[in-house]
């Protein structure tokens, strides 16, 4: 039971504790007394059982839409997670396919090279050092190209969960609250 009286309580108790004092009917007096105390009471438990029902609703409601969102934000991460992998397989199959293209030309130069009468045994090998230089160049650039979109999209992929985990502690916050207040 709570040791707090509303103000009408006190009135009843009063005037109760007055009327069987003064003598008289006084057992009658106090038992009415105790009844409309215990009706305060009972108004006053409702009212409160009323405010917490319709907190724990706001919160369940609150959990609901953070949940929601937190799903909303998972699919988003995945789709953009899809949309950066389509879009370096594109770049590095152009790149693949610029030093195929690099290596016949090679090939060619090399072949058109050895045919020709009085080629120059240097040349070739200024071309061979050209084109081992463009394959470097190329294939540093296609792993400096996959290293940057590996660091953004895992960057991206943790500033999502983070998010989500945030939402999640919130939730567990609200519902230990919740439960510290049930619990009283």
């Amino acid at each position: 039971g709570s040791t707090r009286a509303s103000p009408s309580g006190r009135a009843i108790a009063d005037a109760s504790f007055a009327s069987s004092s003064a003598g008289g009917d006084g057992s009658r007096e106090h038992a009415s007394a105790l009844r409309a105390m215990g009706g305060v009471v009972a108004k006053e438990f409702v009212a409160a059982l009323t405010k917490e029902v319709a907190a724990r609703a706001a919160i369940e409601k609150e959990v609901l839409r953070l949940h929601s969102s937190s799903e909303e934000l998972r699919e988003w991460a995945l789709a953009e997670l899809d949309l950066l992998r389509a879009y370096s397989r594109e770049h590095v199959e152009e790149l693949a396919r610029t030093i195929e293209d690099h290596r016949v030309n090679a090939a060619l130069a090399d072949a058109s090279l050895a045919n020709a009468e009085g080629a120059n045994e240097e040349l070739k090998a200024s071309t061979r050092r050209l084109l081992t230089v463009v394959e470097h160049r190329a294939i540093y650039a296609c792993g400096v190209f996959a290293r940057r979109r590996e660091r953004h999209v895992t960057a991206r992929c943790f500033d999502a969960w983070w998010s989500v985990h945030a939402d999640v502690q919130r939730k567990n916050t609200l519902l230990r609250r919740i439960g510290a207040r049930l619990g009283n």
